[in-house]
């Protein structure tokens, strides 16, 4: 299992400064037009993908009581 966090910021400077900062505990890649592809309207997507390249889980946002 692999676990990837895209970065679909327009401007790819600010990945590095991000995270240099945040410090995340997965792989960060950045994702020029992922984002258009998988139409991710709302931050943060949470998308698993299966072997075929199919998506078998998404979650759009997040729930305001579990913040």
């Amino acid at each position: 299992m692999l676990f990837l966090a895209a970065n679909c910021d327009e401007d790819e400077s600010l990945v590095g400064p991000y995270v240099e900062g945040h410090k995340p505990r997965t792989a960060v890649v950045f994702a020029d037009g992922l984002d258009r592809f998988f139409t991710v309207n709302s931050f943060p997507t949470v998308m698993v993908i299966d072997r075929a390249g199919k998506i078998a889980y998404r979650s759009d946002g997040f729930e305001p009581e579990f913040v």
